[in-house]
């Protein structure tokens, strides 16, 4: 595709997209089917599901990665106690003791986040770049019961990546994860699409 092409087009899907000089309208993230998720889904295709909506799929802005901290992260359909619907669950059997995934928004990053969550076993913690903005402790004497609930934040800064664990055995899952993004001025996403398009001609010559 042509170049010019590529740029004109990208930047008549931001005006779309945005609808006004800036834009911190909330992604919702349900997990499930249609168009491309479906039962067992992975990480990888996870990934591919939430760039389809964040930022109204219009790449670069949409770049998220979806870490697993094993195969076992995936995709799961009709499991308590989230529900009927589909939710994104961690369970290392047979791996590592912590069950745990990420959630990176590459470059353009949140400062909220709303989800539903679920455990067994063990806390469950939520951290934000590295720090922790949430947790429900294990009651003592717990057995081997789920606990769930929902939880909403607001960052005092941007951050870029969502890490969920619950530190040793058992599973831990979420659902129907809602982030909001840093109002970006228009003419800032502009000077972003500016430069990627440069480096898109730079590598041509390179």
């Amino acid at each position: 595709m042509d170049q010019k092409y590529l740029i004109v087009s990208t930047v008549a899907a931001l005006v779309a997209v945005m609808g006004s000089p800036v834009s911190a309208d909330p992604y919702t993230f349900t997990f499930d089917p249609p168009p491309s998720l479906a039962n067992g889904s992975t990480a990888l295709q996870t990934e591919a599901y939430m760039e389809g909506i964040y930022m109204g799929g219009v790449s670069p802005f949409n770049d998220i990665t979806v870490w697993a901290s094993d195969k076992d992260t995936k995709i799961i359909t009709n499991a308590a106690p989230l529900g009927s619907d589909q939710w994104l669950q961690a369970d290392n059997s047979g791996g590592p003791m912590t069950d745990a995934f990420k959630i990176s928004f590459n470059n353009v990053p949140i400062i909220s986040v709303t989800f539903d969550w679920a455990v067994l076993l063990n806390d469950f913690v939520a951290e934000a770049d590295g720090t922790r903005f949430f947790l429900d402790p294990e009651p003592e004497g717990h057995g081997n019961e789920s606990r769930f609930g929902s939880t909403s934040y607001t960052f005092a800064s941007p951050v870029e990546e969502l890490y969920f664990h619950n530190g040793g055995a058992g599973w831990v899952g979420i659902d129907n994860l809602v982030v909001a993004t840093v109002p970006i001025p228009a003419a800032v996403l502009l000077g972003m699409l500016g430069m990627t398009a440069a480096g898109l001609k730079l590598r041509k010559f390179v």
